[in-house]
């Protein structure tokens, strides 16, 4: 469930409030909970004003996301099939790692990602009018 976004001037109010204000009427006026106007309170006393910005919430690592070590043998092999002047898509790729016998073959949408990082997918977009694609 997303979060409710609680506006700057209010947490202004939060960082401000002296410890005579009534918090359960100050968060029924404002629409939020005792519990949210603690949080940004202790965030104001430990950080100041940078602790009322608002930080990401996306995760820091994916553990899921294959190694440097698997990325650069897509990348060898993608440079390798493009010099043989062959297919070098991410089909392809997956099939050439399956046949090198490796433990863990990642999916084709994994290796398609991994050649997007690299910078080996260009993006294009097409025309609707005319059919061509521009880069």
């Amino acid at each position: 469930m997303a979060r409710k976004v609680i506006p700057m001037d209010v947490r202004l109010r939060i960082a401000v409030a002296s410890d005579d204000v009534n918090v359960s009427a100050f968060c029924r006026d404002h629409g939020l909970s005792r519990e949210t106007f603690y949080f940004w309170k202790r965030r104001y006393d430990a950080e100041g004003l940078d602790g009322l910005e608002p930080r990401s919430r996306a995760p820091k690592t994916n553990p899921q996301r294959i190694g440097d070590e698997l990325e650069d043998a897509i990348v060898a092999l993608r440079k390798q099939l493009d010099d043989l002047g062959v297919d070098s898509g991410a089909g392809t790729i997956h099939w050439h790692l399956g046949r090198q016998g490796r433990p863990a073959v990642p999916s084709e949408a994994t290796i398609w990602r991994a050649l997007v990082r690299r910078g080996f997918v260009v993006s294009r977009v097409k025309v609707p009018e005319t059919g061509q694609s521009w880069v």
